[in-house]
Protein backbone atom coordinates (compact mmCIF):
# COMPACT_ATOMS: atom_id res chain seq x y z
CA UNK A 1 0.00 0.00 0.00
CA UNK A 2 1.63 2.99 -1.07
CA UNK A 3 -0.55 5.60 0.74
CA UNK A 4 -0.11 4.58 4.09
CA UNK A 5 3.26 5.31 6.15
CA UNK A 6 4.97 3.28 8.72
CA UNK A 7 5.64 4.99 12.11
CA UNK A 8 8.66 5.75 11.34
CA UNK A 9 8.33 7.97 8.29
CA UNK A 10 5.34 9.70 10.72
CA UNK A 11 7.90 10.27 13.05
CA UNK A 12 10.36 11.96 10.25
CA UNK A 13 7.60 13.94 8.98
CA UNK A 14 6.85 15.18 12.86
CA UNK A 15 9.90 16.31 13.09
CA UNK A 16 11.26 18.05 9.79
CA UNK A 17 8.08 19.49 8.92
CA UNK A 18 6.08 20.44 11.97
CA UNK A 19 8.35 20.93 14.45
CA UNK A 20 10.69 22.71 11.91
CA UNK A 21 8.34 24.06 9.71
CA UNK A 22 9.86 26.69 7.09
CA UNK A 23 7.25 29.51 8.26
CA UNK A 24 9.12 29.74 11.70
CA UNK A 25 12.73 30.06 11.27
CA UNK A 26 15.12 28.89 14.23
CA UNK A 27 17.67 30.86 15.54
CA UNK A 28 19.77 27.57 16.00
CA UNK A 29 21.09 26.56 12.97
CA UNK A 30 21.56 23.46 12.64
CA UNK A 31 17.70 22.15 13.47
CA UNK A 32 18.58 18.86 14.52
CA UNK A 33 20.08 20.11 17.97
CA UNK A 34 16.88 21.51 18.90
CA UNK A 35 15.73 18.39 20.91
CA UNK A 36 18.87 17.35 22.21
CA UNK A 37 18.74 20.91 23.53
CA UNK A 38 15.65 20.98 25.04
CA UNK A 39 16.43 17.48 26.73
CA UNK A 40 19.82 19.10 28.43
CA UNK A 41 17.45 22.49 29.89
CA UNK A 42 14.77 20.12 30.93
CA UNK A 43 17.26 17.48 32.52
CA UNK A 44 19.32 20.40 33.75
CA UNK A 45 16.03 22.46 35.18
CA UNK A 46 14.99 18.93 37.00
CA UNK A 47 18.47 18.27 38.95
CA UNK A 48 18.97 21.67 40.23
CA UNK A 49 15.84 21.24 41.61
CA UNK A 50 15.94 17.88 43.13
CA UNK A 51 19.91 17.56 43.47
CA UNK A 52 19.30 18.29 47.54
CA UNK A 53 16.97 14.50 47.84
CA UNK A 54 18.22 12.68 44.89
CA UNK A 55 21.79 13.47 46.09
CA UNK A 56 21.91 12.82 49.75
CA UNK A 57 23.03 9.99 51.36
CA UNK A 58 19.92 10.91 54.21
CA UNK A 59 16.74 9.03 54.04
CA UNK A 60 14.27 11.67 53.22
CA UNK A 61 11.44 11.43 51.12
CA UNK A 62 10.19 14.30 48.73
CA UNK A 63 7.11 14.82 51.02
CA UNK A 64 5.11 15.66 53.45
CA UNK A 65 3.80 13.02 56.18
CA UNK A 66 0.36 13.52 55.65
CA UNK A 67 -0.43 13.02 52.02
CA UNK A 68 -1.52 10.14 50.43
CA UNK A 69 2.40 9.19 49.09
CA UNK A 70 3.87 8.78 52.81
CA UNK A 71 0.25 7.27 54.02
CA UNK A 72 -0.38 4.58 51.11
CA UNK A 73 2.25 4.61 47.94
CA UNK A 74 5.17 4.18 49.90
CA UNK A 75 3.88 0.95 51.28
CA UNK A 76 2.61 -0.03 48.07
CA UNK A 77 6.24 0.40 46.19
CA UNK A 78 7.64 -1.28 48.55
CA UNK A 79 5.25 -4.41 48.54
CA UNK A 80 5.71 -4.41 44.74
CA UNK A 81 9.52 -4.05 44.83
CA UNK A 82 10.44 -6.85 47.01
CA UNK A 83 7.74 -9.07 45.14
CA UNK A 84 9.36 -8.40 41.86
CA UNK A 85 12.87 -8.91 43.85
CA UNK A 86 12.11 -11.95 44.61
CA UNK A 87 10.80 -13.34 41.55
CA UNK A 88 7.08 -12.94 41.69
CA UNK A 89 4.60 -10.77 40.03
CA UNK A 90 2.10 -9.67 42.99
CA UNK A 91 -1.52 -10.30 41.94
CA UNK A 92 -2.56 -9.89 45.28
CA UNK A 93 -2.07 -8.30 48.35
CA UNK A 94 -2.39 -10.32 51.49
CA UNK A 95 -1.17 -7.14 54.23
CA UNK A 96 -4.48 -5.17 53.53
CA UNK A 97 -7.59 -6.24 54.98
CA UNK A 98 -7.76 -9.78 53.99
CA UNK A 99 -5.99 -9.48 50.80
CA UNK A 100 -6.77 -7.07 47.81
CA UNK A 101 -5.67 -6.86 44.16
CA UNK A 102 -2.43 -5.47 43.72
CA UNK A 103 -1.92 -5.79 40.22
CA UNK A 104 -5.25 -4.74 38.52
CA UNK A 105 -4.95 -1.94 40.93
CA UNK A 106 -4.00 1.81 38.92
CA UNK A 107 -2.62 2.99 42.26
CA UNK A 108 0.26 0.04 42.01
CA UNK A 109 1.85 0.91 38.83
CA UNK A 110 3.40 -2.13 38.78
CA UNK A 111 4.20 -2.35 34.83
CA UNK A 112 5.09 1.89 34.46
CA UNK A 113 8.01 2.10 33.08
CA UNK A 114 9.71 4.93 35.43
CA UNK A 115 9.13 2.61 38.23
CA UNK A 116 12.56 0.48 37.67
CA UNK A 117 14.49 2.84 39.37
CA UNK A 118 12.54 0.94 42.59
CA UNK A 119 14.17 -2.20 41.88
CA UNK A 120 17.69 -0.53 42.02
CA UNK A 121 17.75 1.96 44.28
CA UNK A 122 16.98 2.34 48.12
CA UNK A 123 13.41 2.89 48.87
CA UNK A 124 13.43 6.95 49.89
CA UNK A 125 15.90 7.35 47.01
CA UNK A 126 13.63 5.27 44.76
CA UNK A 127 10.79 7.78 45.44
CA UNK A 128 12.46 10.95 44.84
CA UNK A 129 14.30 9.69 41.47
CA UNK A 130 10.51 8.81 40.59
CA UNK A 131 8.99 12.42 41.10
CA UNK A 132 11.88 13.97 39.51
CA UNK A 133 11.80 11.36 36.28
CA UNK A 134 7.81 12.17 36.29
CA UNK A 135 8.69 15.49 36.10
CA UNK A 136 11.38 15.96 33.88
CA UNK A 137 9.03 13.82 31.23
CA UNK A 138 6.13 15.97 31.98
CA UNK A 139 8.19 18.83 30.58
CA UNK A 140 9.62 17.15 27.82
CA UNK A 141 6.14 15.23 25.98
CA UNK A 142 4.58 18.74 26.66
CA UNK A 143 7.63 20.20 24.95
CA UNK A 144 6.81 17.66 21.85
CA UNK A 145 3.17 18.38 22.01
CA UNK A 146 3.37 21.94 22.20
CA UNK A 147 5.92 21.79 18.79
CA UNK A 148 3.41 19.09 17.19
CA UNK A 149 0.87 22.53 18.02
CA UNK A 150 3.39 24.69 15.61
CA UNK A 151 4.01 26.87 18.02
CA UNK A 152 7.17 28.70 18.36
CA UNK A 153 10.06 26.19 20.17
CA UNK A 154 10.79 28.74 22.38
CA UNK A 155 7.18 29.23 23.21
CA UNK A 156 7.09 25.78 23.39
CA UNK A 157 10.07 25.62 25.50
CA UNK A 158 8.53 28.31 28.25
CA UNK A 159 5.40 26.37 28.48
CA UNK A 160 7.23 23.02 29.49
CA UNK A 161 8.95 24.42 31.89
CA UNK A 162 5.70 25.97 33.29
CA UNK A 163 4.12 22.73 33.39
CA UNK A 164 7.10 21.37 35.23
CA UNK A 165 7.34 23.85 37.82
CA UNK A 166 3.19 24.86 37.90
CA UNK A 167 1.78 25.48 42.12
CA UNK A 168 -0.38 22.36 40.92
CA UNK A 169 2.22 19.59 40.37
CA UNK A 170 4.18 21.21 43.50
CA UNK A 171 1.57 21.61 45.94
CA UNK A 172 0.42 17.69 44.64
CA UNK A 173 4.00 16.74 46.11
Amino acid sequence: MQGKKSWLERIKYHFNIRLFSPQQPLPIKPRYLLLPMVVVILLGLTLAMFADVIFTTQSIFLSHPSTDLCSQFIYWRLFGATQIKQGNLALWNPQVFSGTPFFAMFQSALLYPPNIVYLFFPLPKAINLDIAINIFLSGLFTFLWTSYRRLHPLSCLLVSILQMFCSTRFLHI
